[in-house]
């Protein structure tokens, strides 16, 4: 997990960069980008991974703050996404089905559980006249 803290950090202050100089060099809504087939392209993709991340951040966070994290989302891109890994990291400790699941987590065990006390035991076994030797292919 440290690695992907490391590289978080990375990806955010490289966003955080190039925004920046973005911004100097032309306004977001004087960009030709929009125009162009393979920017079009590039737009649908980057949004199609945000509503992913959005998805999980909805889903890890269940309450008021996963709108939160979604505006910004949408407003900052995968800078949002970099701080959220550090966000989910931090708050892990290193766990990593806790960095997934988040608050969720109490719910996965719950249903081990239940899986576990209601576990079946599934028993195969094929009839002999099912297996013969012309039956195995080779």
């Amino acid at each position: 997990m440290t690695i992907t803290k490391v590289i978080s950090y990375f990806i955010s202050l490289a966003m955080i960069s190039v925004i920046l100089w973005a911004q100097n060099q032309t306004s977001l809504f004087d960009s030709i980008i929009p125009t162009l087939p393979w920017g079009i392209v590039s737009l649908v993709d980057l949004y199609s991974g945000f509503i992913l991340i959005a998805i999980w951040m909805i889903y890890r966070e269940k309450n008021y703050t996963s709108v939160i994290w979604v505006f910004f989302l949408m407003i900052l891109g995968n800078l949002t996404t970099a701080v959220y890994v550090i966000y989910c990291i931090n708050n892990s400790k290193n766990d990593i089905k806790k960095f997934f699941l988040g608050k969720n987590i109490k719910s996965l065990f719950k249903l081990s559980n239940k899986i576990k006390e209601t576990s079946l035991t599934l028993t195969l076994s094929p009839s002999p006249s099912s297996f013969t030797p012309s039956s195995i292919m080779i």
